[in-house]
Parts: C-alpha cells; structure tokens; sequence
C-alpha cells in the first residue's frame, strides 16, 4: 500500500494547509506539460501525487474544499 503522506513529503500530522501547499508544489514541478522531454515519467508522478492529495484529503476532511473543484 502507498503511503500517501510519505509521496507528498509531509507529515501524517500536517494540517490542511500543509497538505495542499506540498501538493501544489509538487503538482507544478512534475506537471506533463512542464516535462516534455520526460512525460511518461512526469505522468506516472503526477497521477500519483493527484491520488496522494485525494485521499489524505478525504481522511482529513478537506472534501469540503475539494468539492468545488470537481464541479468546474
């Protein structure tokens, strides 16, 4: 099983904030469009980082903040 926590770099103790701050970060760095000469890597990290800011988010209660997001 992932650790999810551990793919975002932060503690399992991180607050909301801290969570969405790591994933942004992360998000941006390993984002397919900003690695094109490695996108299939990029790709397989970027999935893996979206998963890994959806369930500590779901756990954490954040899906307060998430639903807005998923209905754009």
């Amino acid at each position: 099983m992932v650790d999810y926590y551990q793919v975002l770099g932060v503690r399992r103790d991180s607050s909301a904030d801290e969570i969405k701050k790591a994933y942004r970060k992360l998000a941006l760095r390993w984002h397919p469009d900003k690695n094109p000469e490695n996108k299939e890597e990029a790709e397989k990290k970027f999935k893996e980082l979206s998963a890994a800011f959806v369930e500590p988010a779901v756990h954490r209660g954040i899906s307060a903040f998430l639903r807005p997001l998923y209905r754009k």
